[in-house]
């Protein structure tokens, strides 16, 4: 009988801590109605699942390479993205921008970090860590909103 009870109390926990995990998504965004292109490299050490691909940013919804490319050469990773694109980066885990060692492992996953607009470089992490540009949208959405 006292077997029982520990095996339900420990389904039932599995089960409590499995519903309370959430994967969180990472995107930039081109609301602008002008191209950007995108360049970082991520580095040996990854603390996040990278895994770049282009969505059309206005349903946020995958399109492929259809419209754009993204080139990944040597953990290099060369995009433009056409004006209501987006650029999904990866994905974490419980992933909070309010957690010190989460933002410190999203600035850790890249060695630098690139978007320029009319030839402008507008995020550089040479000046700032990546972290700072992003914002959340909500539990499963972190994005920098490019306008």
């Amino acid at each position: 009988m006292l077997k029982l009870a520990q095996i339900t109390l420990l389904l039932f926990t599995i089960g409590l801590f499995s519903n309370c995990s959430y994967v969180t998504q990472f995107y930039i965004l081109n609301q602008s109605d002008q191209v950007i292109e995108i360049e970082y490299k991520t580095s040996n050490s990854l603390r996040l699942n990278i895994n770049a691909r282009i969505i059309e940013a206005k349903r946020v919804r995958h399109l492929g390479e259809v419209i754009s490319e993204v080139e990944s050469i040597n953990n290099i990773v060369v995009c433009k993205l056409l004006p209501k694109q987006g650029l999904v980066i990866g994905h974490n885990l419980n992933f909070t921008l309010e957690n010190p060692k989460e933002a410190g492992d999203l600035n850790k996953s890249f060695e630098y970090f690139y978007v320029r607009k009319n030839g402008q470089t507008i995020i550089d992490t040479g000046e700032k860590p990546l972290s700072s540009y992003f914002k959340t949208i909500n539990l499963q959405t972190i994005a920098i909103i490019v306008k």
